[in-house]
């Protein structure tokens, strides 16, 4: 018990140092037998760790990238009625998306006990998450609030997919 409340308490300590919020660091990987270049971005928002995973074929960007939002928490409740969405709420807009939880708590980021929870993203959503003035999210009952540094990470995601 008093180790796993000493987890909970350094656990934030270490990761905002690991990962500070407005981190817009691109980290690309080029894998020459699949002849495929996944691209990562990562930061963290309030006990969330957040990965944008770009992935496409060749090692320049194209037309067929695939842009994943992958969410860590420890807090998340994989146990709520509607587990595979994620609203949002853009401007006070609301804008509900399916992903999906991936069901086993597993070693993310180097720490142990994480649940993932994952979104595909298009350009023209991208798009719109940079150009909001506010971005709330709700993923089952575990609320979120994304900052102006935040955004700049989706503004780096989709500026490195449209410079093919």
């Amino acid at each position: 018990m008093k180790t796993r409340l000493l987890l909970l308490v350094a656990l934030p300590l270490i990761l905002f140092t690991a990962f500070p919020a407005s981190a817009q660091k691109l980290k690309s990987r080029y894998d020459k037998f699949k002849d495929q270049t996944e691209t990562e971005i990562n930061f963290t928002s309030a006990g969330l760790w957040h990965s944008l995973l770009i992935t496409h074929s060749g090692q320049k960007p194209n037309a067929d990238a695939h842009i994943e939002w992958v969410i860590s928490s420890l807090a998340f409740d994989t146990h709520d009625k509607d587990p595979r969405s994620m609203t949002l709420l853009l401007d006070g807009q609301r804008v509900s998306m399916k992903g999906e939880f991936d069901p086993t708590p597993a070693i993310q980021h180097h720490y142990i006990g994480t649940v993932d929870f994952r979104v595909m993203l298009t350009p023209e959503l991208l798009d719109t998450l940079i150009k909001a003035k506010t971005i709330e999210g709700q993923i089952g009952r575990f609320e979120f609030k994304l900052k102006p540094e935040h955004q700049r990470n989706f503004a780096a995601a989709l500026n490195y997919v449209r410079s093919n």
